[in-house]
């Protein structure tokens, strides 16, 4: 009964303290405006002008701050996001609100959450994902009803995020002052390494090079399947002849081959690091395989090369288990990608040696960061280890900087004979 009785006289004391505390925090400038001319009029002698004035100012500061209040927005929100997204690339969910209020709110605007550090209003920019960009303003959401918005938002860091948090903030009326709804989001977005491309280093492009080289080969090298028999047109350009068929119909026949219309390549990601060297190097090499592999990905999709891939920091069942090529999809490859973490290099071996066992006999491609000893993953006409190592990739970037600047003195020493 005590504690009840305390409990209820310090909400009495504490509950001045909120109000103003509250009023404070959603003034905006037109609020702090009305509350200096009301201070200013006090100071004036009385007169009819002065008073008149100092009433207005204080009907519009107390009821534009209970209607403010009235008519707070109460949404529950939905997300519309893409499968995933490229490390450094922007992208706009689509934001679902519903306001379950039975009044209307008005005067709605979506921006990235303000936190308050020392008197000032800050936004997080150190966040995997951050907002670029607010959306468009809502004149009015009537209760029950839903609105559309969207907002632009950047990923910065590879992995499986959550959205960034966000404010729905109502200025109602007459931008007086401001309720403030902050959304948590508990979606996530799967954050992919982004492909290698002509503007990174050339050192980051040897792998692609060689990731060519291993396409051309493979497509360049591959059997024809035989499609069946057809009668000769002239001008037809003849692969072989079928002597018997065409001796036993009496007209000549030829045999027509085709190469498969489903390429299928396998793709092995080792997630174990390099111990031979730091971890800030093994981390930095470990993601350039990453790119290395998304890189792959890209260039046989526009080839129409199927891929299955395979991290070893995920369960070999599941990938024992997707055994259909024919639905191999490329954004699904990408979330694993994403969610790429790192394991034990025994664990990694093991894994690997079971993912190449069930898959002999297909073409299928390893990428590593380190030197991988195990008999059952040496390279052979179907199975090849590209170790992607960091030092070798910026030994190139070197060594293209050194041709570059012996390009530019010999241009200077030409560029000097000529004016002589």
């Amino acid at each position: 009964m005590f504690r009840r009785f305390a409990k209820m006289v310090g909400r009495i004391l504490w509950s001045p303290f909120w109000l103003i505390y509250t009023i404070r925090g959603s003034m905006t400038g037109a609020s702090a405006t009305l509350l200096l001319i009301a201070i200013i009029s006090l100071n004036i002698v009385w007169g009819y002008p002065w008073l008149g004035m100092f009433s207005a100012c204080v009907t519009m500061f107390v009821v534009g701050f209970l209607l403010n209040r009235l008519f707070r927005p109460q949404v529950d929100v939905d997300y519309v996001l893409p499968l995933y997204v490229h490390v450094g690339n922007e992208f706009t969910p689509t934001i679902h609100l519903t306001h379950r209020g039975s009044l209307a709110t008005f005067d709605l605007h979506v921006a990235a959450e303000q936190k308050r550090r020392r008197f000032r209003k800050v936004v997080a920019t150190n966040s995997p994902i951050t907002i670029e960009c607010s959306g468009p303003p809502i004149a009015m959401i009537s209760g029950g009803e839903r609105a559309d918005t969207s907002m632009t938002m950047k990923s910065h860091v590879r992995g499986i995020h959550r959205l960034p948090k966000f404010q729905v903030v109502s200025s109602f009326p007459f931008n007086l002052f401001r309720w403030i709804s902050r959304i948590h989001p508990k979606v996530k977005i799967a954050v992919a390494p982004r492909p290698i491309s002509e503007d990174d280093r050339n050192g980051s492009r040897l792998t692609t090079d060689q990731l060519d080289r291993w396409t051309n080969r493979w497509l360049a090298g591959e059997s024809f399947e035989y499609a069946g028999n057809r009668d000769y047109v002239m001008g037809m350009a003849v692969r072989r002849w079928d002597y018997r068929s065409w001796a036993r119909l009496g007209r000549p026949i030829v045999r027509e081959f085709q190469t498969p219309t489903l390429h299928v390549a396998n793709i092995i990601v080792d997630a174990a690091l390099d111990p031979s060297v730091s971890r800030s190097d093994a981390d930095a090499s470990f993601e350039l395989m990453l790119r290395s592999v998304a890189t792959a990905i890209e260039n046989w999709q526009k080839q129409s090369i199927n891929s299955r891939i395979y991290v070893t920091s995920e369960s070999i069942d599941s990938f024992l288990a997707n055994n259909d090529t024919g639905k191999c999809d490329p954004s699904l490859s990408f979330v694993q990608l994403a969610g790429a973490t790192n394991v034990g290099g025994k664990v990694s071996d093991g894994r690997i040696v079971e993912a190449v066992e069930a898959i002999r006999g297909s073409r299928t491609l390893v990428f590593t960061t380190r030197q991988l000893d195990s008999v059952a993953i040496q390279q052979t006409g179907d199975i090849h280890v590209m170790r992607i190592d960091l030092k070798d990739h910026e030994l190139a970037d070197s060594e293209t900087e050194g041709e570059s600047d012996d390009s530019d003195r010999l241009q200077e020493a030409l560029s000097t004979e000529v004016s002589a």
